[in-house]
Parts: C-alpha cells; sequence; structure tokens
C-alpha cells in the first residue's frame, strides 16, 4: 500500500464534461533484503494535471465519470543499500535524487453521495531519468471527502 493524496478543482463545463485541474502527492516504499544486502528505495512524486470527467450512465448509476488526466511533476528517489558480511559491514547510501516526470491517468470517479466520493484507476508515470528508462504503471483506489 502507498500513501496518496488528490486534491481535484473541475468548475468549468466543456465538451459534454467537467474540466479543471489536481495536484497530488504519493509516496512508495520498497525493501528488500538477502544474505548478501538489505535495499530500500522509497518513491515520492510530486503531480500536478490538467483533468477531464465525462458523465458515463452504467447500470443507472448517478454520480459515475470517467477521467482522464494527464501533467507533469517531480520524482524523488531515496535509495540507500546496506551490505552484509559476517566480518565487515559497509553501507552505500544514495541522497535523493530529484527527476521531471510526466504522467497520464485514467480512472472512474464515483459519486454514491453528495459529500463522498471513490476514485479508481491507472497511473503511469515517467520520470525522465537520462540514465535509464524509469516508467511506473500504478493502479489505485481512494476515498474522500467532496467540497
Amino acid at each position: 500500500p502507498n500513501i496518496s493524496i488528490r486534491t481535484a478543482f473541475t468548475p468549468f463545463d466543456l465538451f459534454g464534461g467537467k474540466i479543471g485541474g489536481e495536484i497530488a502527492v504519493s509516496q512508495w516504499h520498497y525493501a528488500t533484503r538477502n544474505d548478501y544486502t538489505d535495499v530500500s528505495l522509497s518513491l515520492t512524486i510530486f503531480q500536478a494535471s490538467a483533468v477531464l470527467r465525462k458523465p458515463l450512465s452504467v447500470f443507472g448509476l448517478r454520480g459515475l465519470w470517467w477521467s482522464l488526466k494527464a501533467g507533469f511533476g517531480v520524482s524523488a528517489f531515496d535509495r540507500s543499500v546496506e551490505y552484509i558480511s559476517e566480518s565487515e559491514g559497509r553501507s552505500d547510501v544514495d541522497k535523493m535524487s530529484l527527476y521531471p516526470s510526466v504522467h497520464a491517468v485514467s480512472s472512474l470517479f464515483f459519486v454514491p453521495l453528495e459529500h463522498f466520493s471513490i476514485e479508481a484507476g491507472f497511473d503511469f508515470s515517467h520520470a525522465l531519468v537520462s540514465q535509464m528508462p524509469t516508467g511506473f504503471v500504478l493502479p489505485y483506489i481512494c476515498a474522500g471527502i467532496r467540497f
């Protein structure tokens, strides 16, 4: 599981739906240990997106929307490696590295109650790291409060 905070504002009616923007921050932590190393990777992504929401009428549900989002952000990587041996332990710690990133999101947004919402989707983020391709497909589901 990860920590994700999303705040969207879609005040304008256009293209048969609503348009606006969203800001989001997400954080993931991966850790693995074997006989030789103890590795930890933290990834934090800050995003700003343009949002288009189109209403859907599926199974007679009201308040169901299909969302398309695209934008840019900053990806922060923090990696640490501890080498394990019987006689000597040494660590190799990288400082946090920041990279620009782009992303695209497709999701279903459901409003079952006036001040409550549920969103589930797939977020593709690509950190613009020159040394290696760094793309992530991140499925998510979240619940929130509407104002």
